[in-house]
C-alpha cells in the first residue's frame, strides 16, 4: 500500500488544512515504520505499546484440600510475560508501576458429585474479587466444574501483588486439571495514573 505524497495538493477537497493532513500522513508513515506518532499528534506512542502484560498456567500436577480451605494457586509455565512482573515461584503478579490493572483467572476440573469449586483474586493478601462460583450438581462423580475471575479496572500502586486461590466444598481431596487451556491467569495494565 502505498501512502499519498504529502506534497500532493488536497485543496479541492477543502476538508484538512494541508499541516493537519502532513501530520496525518507522517503519523501514518511513523507507525508504518514502527517509529511511533510524531510530537504533533493527538495520541502519542506511550498509549501504543505496553510493557505490563502477562499470561500464565498452571502445568504441574496439583490437588486441593477437601473442606472449602482455599489454596494460593502458582500458576508455573509462562505463555508471556513482557514486563517479568510475575513470579512463577510465589504465584504473584506484583505491578511494576502504578495504575489501573485488569485480570482473569481460570480453572476447569473435574469434582465428586454436588462439589462446588471457588477462586478469588487477593490484592496485598486480601479477598478483592470472588470468582464465579460452579457447581456439580449431578449424581456424577466425574463431572466438571468451571470458575472464574474477570475484574474490572483495579487501580494498584507500585509494589501491590495480585495472586489466586482456589478451593472447593468437597468432602475429599480435588485434583487441579492443568495445561493453558485449563488453569490460568493473566492480566495487563490498561493505564498508568
Amino acid at each position: 500500500m502505498s501512502l499519498p505524497n504529502p506534497s500532493m495538493d488536497f485543496s479541492a477537497f477543502d476538508v484538512l488544512p494541508a499541516t493537519s493532513l502532513d501530520n496525518m500522513v507522517a503519523n501514518i508513515e511513523a507507525l508504518a515504520a514502527g517509529t511511533g506518532l510524531n510530537a504533533n499528534a493527538v495520541i502519542s506512542s506511550k498509549y501504543l505499546s505496553n510493557p505490563h502484560k502477562f499470561s500464565v498456567y498452571r502445568s504441574a500436577a496439583s490437588s486441593l484440600p477437601s473442606g472449602g480451605t482455599l489454596s494460593p494457586i502458582v500458576f508455573d509455565t509462562k505463555v508471556f510475560d513482557t514486563g517479568t512482573n510475575y513470579d512463577t515461584s510465589t504465584g504473584r503478579f506484583t505491578a511494576p508501576i502504578a495504575g489501573y490493572y485488569q485480570f482473569n483467572a481460570y480453572n476447569y476440573s473435574t469434582v465428586a458429585a454436588s462439589d462446588s469449586t471457588y477462586m478469588q483474586l487477593l490484592k496485598n493478601g486480601v479477598m478483592a474479587y470472588a470468582g464465579t462460583t460452579a457447581n456439580n450438581f449431578s449424581t456424577n462423580s466425574n463431572a466438571v466444574n468451571t470458575v472464574a475471575v474477570n475484574t474490572p479496572p483495579m487501580l494498584l500502586a507500585a509494589g501491590n501483588y495480585i495472586t489466586v486461590v482456589l478451593g472447593h466444598a468437597g468432602a475429599y481431596a480435588m485434583a487441579i486439571n492443568v495445561g493453558p487451556t485449563n488453569t490460568y491467569f493473566g492480566g495487563f495494565l490498561i493505564s498508568a495514573t
